[in-house]
């Protein structure tokens, strides 16, 4: 059934149930062929009748079977989208941790400060291009300026050969999200998208199946009920045949008495005289 799997009980439960139904028409068949030769039967007429009985039971139970594959099937698609927004709670708690833990590590980076080629440290007169303290301060590759890499307010992988207002002007704009020359930018393929798409395709071809069945299953419920309704109007059409043809019988046999009698009493008029 496209993923969904019915119940084991409810699948045997089917099962019987149309095996019964195949019995019971097969049965009633037979017994209405038979009243058919015998009309006059009067247990062939009640085993017709306990037929009858029986497939509309066997019917009813049918349709409680088709209430319970929709129940099924209601249930089925709530555990699927539950799944699915438990899935995609889960990724993107995944995510957002994965890229904490990543901001953790890049912030409690050990930092270390390049000072100056000369191997000591800048001179007092040279002061930081960003907050214009001296101290211990590192060159910048392109500007020559020096910088301290404290001022850099951006979590560091790695130490910065750069000073703040270079990295700044390297900007570059990727999409909608400006992303400096040091960091880099994972253009994903739109996979879980195209995963998530394919299952709803899937849970529609399912709904389309069952929906399928359950039509076949009605229309076979609806062609029994009219076989029934057929059978029934055969047996009405036996039982007046049956009666008309009793009567016509009735009828011969006082046309019999009538001419008889007459008969009779012309037979005890002649021996008397």
């Amino acid at each position: 059934m496209n993923g969904m799997e019915v119940s084991k009980e409810l699948k045997c439960d089917i099962e019987s149930n149309q095996t019964q139904l195949k019995t019971a028409i097969c049965n009633h068949q037979n017994i209405l062929a038979r009243l058919k030769a015998d009309p006059d039967d009067v247990s062939l007429q009640k085993s017709l009748n306990k037929a009858e009985a029986e497939i509309i039971v066997i019917g009813l139970e049918q349709k409680n079977l088709l209430e319970r594959l929709r129940e099924e099937y209601k249930a089925y698609q709530k555990s699927v989208n539950t799944n699915l927004i438990k899935n995609g709670l889960e990724e993107r708690r995944f995510n957002l941790t994965n890229a904490l833990n990543r901001a953790r590590k890049q912030t409690i980076g050990l930092s270390i400060e390049r000072v100056s080629p000369t191997g000591s440290l800048s001179p007092d007169n040279k002061t930081c291009v960003t907050c214009k303290q001296s101290g211990a301060l590192t060159l910048c590759e392109v500007c020559g300026n020096s910088f301290h890499i404290s001022c850099h307010n951006r979590p560091l992988t790695h130490t910065p050969r750069q000073c703040p207002k270079c990295i700044v002007k390297e900007t570059r704009t990727v999409g909608s999200l400006n992303v400096p020359s040091y960091m880099t930018v994972s253009c994903f393929t739109p996979a879980q998208m195209s995963e998530k798409l394919d299952q709803k395709k899937q849970l529609e071809e399912i709904k389309q199946s069952l929906a399928a069945e359950l039509t076949q299953l009605q229309d076979r419920h609806s062609q029994l009920t009219i076989s029934l309704k057929d059978q029934k109007n055969q047996q009405d059409q036996l039982l007046m045949t049956q009666h008309s043809t009793q009567d016509k019988i009735k009828q011969i046999l006082s046309f019999i008495e009538k001419v008889k009698n007459p008969l009779c009493s012309e037979i005890e008029t002649i021996e008397i005289s």
